[in-house]
């Protein structure tokens, strides 16, 4: 009996003493990419009138928050004589921290653009990358692009939104299943300890 006393008193005195456990993660990192496979990613990628340039990006995943949107590049669309796109573009997202870690993302690159007008439909899919211990989601927004007109532009931001998937357990969960797995123990000694005195 005493053993399971000085074994709660602990498990209590973690459970107050532990601050609880943040989700604050900083996301810093940067984007490249590149039209076509194989192709080599770079920051600035260009397909014709179709340019992509990439970028850095510092953002915070904050408690009680489970997802940080991020930018991740900009995408630039002008005239041209003619122009079809039915390709590919390699996304390159490299994580600097929380620890160092590099995903590609595919998309279908899809349009026709002319001198008069034209419309890229750039289709992300989402993707599970895992690092620093958890699993997350990094889903990126489809983008449109449409020139208006001979001398049109249009220009678009690349961004994407990143969930978490899996959470650490907070000191007081950690602490509250230790104290359990003791407890079961505890019970399993004394059973066996009483059976065994009615034996003899």
């Amino acid at each position: 009996m005493r053993l399971l006393g000085i074994i709660s008193a602990a498990a209590l005195a973690l459970m107050i003493g532990s601050p609880a456990a943040s989700a604050s993660i900083v996301f810093t990192g940067s984007t490249a990419g590149c039209f076509g496979t194989p192709c080599t990613p770079t920051l600035n990628a260009s397909d014709g009138p179709l340019k992509f340039k990439g970028a850095a990006f510092n953002e915070s995943l904050s408690s009680p928050d489970t997802s940080v949107a991020v930018s991740l590049g900009k995408f630039t669309l002008s005239s041209a004589i003619f122009e079809l796109f039915d390709d590919t573009f390699d996304l390159q997202v490299k994580f600097t921290s929380p620890v160092i870690a590099t995903t590609d993302v595919f998309a279908d690159v899809k349009g026709l653009v002319t001198l008069v007008a034209g419309v890229v439909h750039i289709d992300f899919d989402p993707q599970t990358i895992a690092f620093g211990g958890n699993s997350y989601t990094l889903a990126l927004n489809d983008v449109w692009l449409g020139t208006l007109g001979p001398f049109g532009k249009d220009t678009d931001p690349l961004t994407g939104t990143i969930t978490i998937n899996a959470a650490v357990p907070e000191p007081s969960t950690w602490a509250m299943m230790i104290l359990g797995f003791f407890g079961v123990g505890f019970l399993a000694y004394r059973r066996r300890s009483g059976a065994a005195l009615r034996i003899a």
